[in-house]
């Protein structure tokens, strides 16, 4: 059996048979997210809120309880007739890992089918070859072991940047350093030791950030969003229905490409206007030192001027490029988030909410601005909930 790749929702292999490492079928997905997302909850409580028989949802629930995916947790008294026993998650049943790439750190993560953390590593580094990050995930996987011997690893996800060998400028690389990235297929050439059977998937490093947001940020009733993301590059994703949509080629609301000025004028893009690079670029001619974006990212508190400008350009970019992504898809809300300190994070979603009315928005209901939640972990974090949607849960 080989699930190693990037696959669509529900795909698996002709030979899949072992369960749990095989694809659940959709009323045990159904029944298992109930409980993830809504536990405790009692079977009486499952059978209703699936619209599952109660026969049907008894069967399912003792058969997850076999598997060792649940358990039954401090029955609830103080009711008339018998006391219930409510279903939970059982803890360190599961466990998924999640990477993300970026310019200057990676991060790598461990959760649990919970969703809940159970580790976390950072490293900084002033290249991100190839070699830097396959010894990373190695290090990873070596601190981060599965927390006992009869939990499960869903599989390794990975938030990457595009075409990460054209960041030559942006990483002060030399070609030579980056060229590794190009015939790099995660899948084939990590060689980190784990099983066959268990999935590497690769994800956009913005789209898997949007997803983050949607599974792990603090609004549990977000279902239809659009989601910017002021990274080395601003990007974008697009959430509906509780769903990322990723596109064709995984790359889905690349919102960095949207004009915000004049066509004619180099610089045109919003990727020109709401990058970190910009403003690496602008302390770098006011005669600062940029390395501190990355070596104190927790703390911008001292840029003065250079970060006050970056951030009305950017607002007024990301305005302008909000109402663009509304006129197409008219979706009722606007996430923003980055990788900067979550007080930088605030002021730039107030900021935007205030350049709206600078905005032509003739035609358009303009969207309600809200602020992201998980800062530079959200890629890691979408990354590391993939492969548990691959195998176990409902989307």
């Amino acid at each position: 059996m080989q699930l190693r790749g990037a696959y669509p929702r529900d795909t698996v292999s002709a030979s899949e048979g072992a369960r749990p490492v095989g694809v659940r079928d959709h009323n045990e997905r159904l029944v298992l997210s109930l409980i993830r997302d809504s536990g405790p909850i009692g079977s009486a409580e499952i059978a209703r809120a699936t619209n599952l028989s109660a026969q049907t949802s008894s069967v399912i629930t003792r058969a997850l309880e076999s598997e060792g995916l649940v358990m039954r947790g401090a029955p609830v008294k103080g009711r008339v007739g018998k006391p219930t026993t409510p279903l939970i998650i059982a803890p360190d049943s599961v466990v998924s890992y999640g990477l993300r790439i970026g310019r200057r750190s990676a991060d790598f993560l461990q959760i649990d089918l919970s969703g809940a953390l159970l580790g976390h590593l950072t490293q900084v580094y002033p290249v991100p070859t190839p070699d830097v990050i396959r010894e990373f995930l190695t290090r990873g996987l070596r601190e981060l072991p599965a927390p006992n011997a009869t939990s499960r690893i869903a599989g390794l996800g990975i938030a990457k940047p595009f075409e990460l060998w054209n960041w030559l400028d942006l990483v002060g690389a030399e070609q030579a350093q980056m060229d590794g990235w190009r015939d790099f297929d995660f899948t084939r050439d990590l060689d980190l030791g784990l099983q066959d059977d268990i999935p590497i998937l690769v994800g956009n490093d913005i789209s898997m950030a949007a997803f983050g947001e949607l599974h792990f940020g603090m609004r549990p009733d977000l279902r239809d969003f659009g989601y910017f993301y002021v990274g080395a590059f601003v990007g974008g994703g697009v959430v509906i229905d509780g769903r990322l949509v990723r596109g064709t080629n995984g790359n889905a609301g690349a919102f960095g490409s949207i004009p915000v000025s004049d066509p004619a004028k180099p610089g045109h893009q919003l990727i020109e206007h709401a990058s970190i690079h910009t403003l690496e670029r602008d302390i770098r001619n006011a005669g600062g030192d940029p390395s501190r974006l990355w070596t104190e990212p927790d703390d911008w508190s001292q840029m003065g001027p250079v970060l006050e400008d970056w951030l009305d350009r950017t607002t007024f970019g990301l305005a302008t490029a909000i109402v663009a992504v509304t006129a197409v898809l008219d979706l009722p809300q606007m996430v923003v988030d980055g990788s900067f300190p979550p007080e930088i994070r605030k002021r730039l979603r107030d900021k935007v909410e205030a350049q709206m009315p600078n905005v032509d928005t003739r035609g358009v209901r303009p969207p309600k601005i809200l602020e992201g939640s998980l800062g530079r972990m959200a890629g890691a974090y979408g990354s590391a909930h993939d492969p548990l949607l691959l195998r176990y849960l409902r989307e």
